[in-house]
């Protein structure tokens, strides 16, 4: 009896250990609570691939390979977005060179709609070198580094030219006439015909002729006021070249245009390139007056 009991009692234990095993072994079968089986939009975050631009300068061309003094430089700039984002903010593409440490604007283009990537662009300008000395020719792209890009040190491009020496010229005003000779107070207007030249063995670059006429014994030529002198553009001149140039003097007729019109000696002074802007062989003999008088034969003059 003792004997079967103790077989009972053995073979239920082992029942009960199966029953356990089967219970741990069914349940890691199972899924776990823990995990969901669809899982909410708001409980993922994916990190977002931003693709950037990259503008450069791929190409820089300028021409005359051997630029001269007063003959034009021609420079073209091909920019790209070699990068794999499109460059969706507007910036700027520039021409430019320095010369004696002073940065001159050629050309600039403003992309306002970006450019996308693989895209170029190509933009070309001119200038005239007028001294002989050294240039720095520029081309840049996003100056102002307007865009974000995956590298900034790839936006421009510096080619380096020397335009040799040349003689200087020398520009004079030659002479100066006028119509009528002798304005009465009715004539009107007073036209000023004045001859520029070019008398040195150089070629002159554009410059301004500047004019200022004043009553006599009214006030003296003021040369501080840029306002007081009327400026006509001289273009270029060649060596022993002379250009004729038509301008007013002060006439003694009262009008809406001239209501202080009045009578008496004026002298009108004209002085080729006053800034001093082109380089010549004399810079003293850029000056020249012509005088007359505006008489009156009215019964009663302007100014009583």
């Amino acid at each position: 009896m003792k004997r079967y009991i103790f077989l009972t009692l053995i073979i239920v234990s082992l029942c009960f250990l199966f029953q356990i095993q089967s219970s741990i072994a069914a349940s890691a079968n199972k899924p776990s609570t823990k995990v969901k089986k669809t899982l909410s939009p708001k409980s993922i975050t994916v990190d977002k691939i931003i693709l950037k631009p990259d503008l450069t300068v791929t190409t820089f061309l300028v021409s005359p390979s051997n630029p001269k003094y007063g003959e034009p430089i021609t420079m073209t700039v091909m920019a790209k977005n070699i990068g794999a984002g499109d460059a969706e903010d507007s910036f700027q593409i520039t021409l430019y060179y320095i010369k004696h440490g002073t940065i001159h604007r050629v050309k600039l283009k403003n992309l306002n709609t970006g450019l996308g990537a693989g895209k170029e662009y190509v933009l070309t300008g001119s200038f005239v070198p007028w001294e002989s000395t050294s240039y720095k020719l520029v081309a840049m792209v996003d100056k102002n580094n307007e865009v974000a890009e995956i590298r900034e040190g790839n936006n421009f491009k510096v080619k380096d030219i020397s335009i040799p020496q040349e003689p200087n010229p020398d520009l004079i005003v030659s002479k100066i006439n006028m119509s009528p000779k002798n304005p009465d107070t009715h004539d009107k207007p007073v036209l000023i015909w004045v001859f520029v030249k070019n008398i040195g063995p150089g070629k002159s670059a554009p410059c301004y002729l500047s004019k200022q006429c004043i009553w006599d014994n009214y006030l003296d030529f003021n040369y501080s006021n840029p306002d007081y002198w009327r400026k006509t553009l001289i273009p270029s001149l060649n060596p022993g070249q002379e250009r004729m140039f038509q301008t007013q003097g002060f006439c003694g007729w009262r009008s809406a245009l001239e209501p202080n019109a009045n009578y008496g000696p004026v002298t009108c002074r004209y002085i080729i390139d006053k800034a001093n802007e082109v380089l010549e062989t004399n810079e003293n003999n850029n000056t020249l007056d012509i005088s007359y008088e505006i008489t009156c034969s009215y019964p009663q003059c302007p100014d009583e």
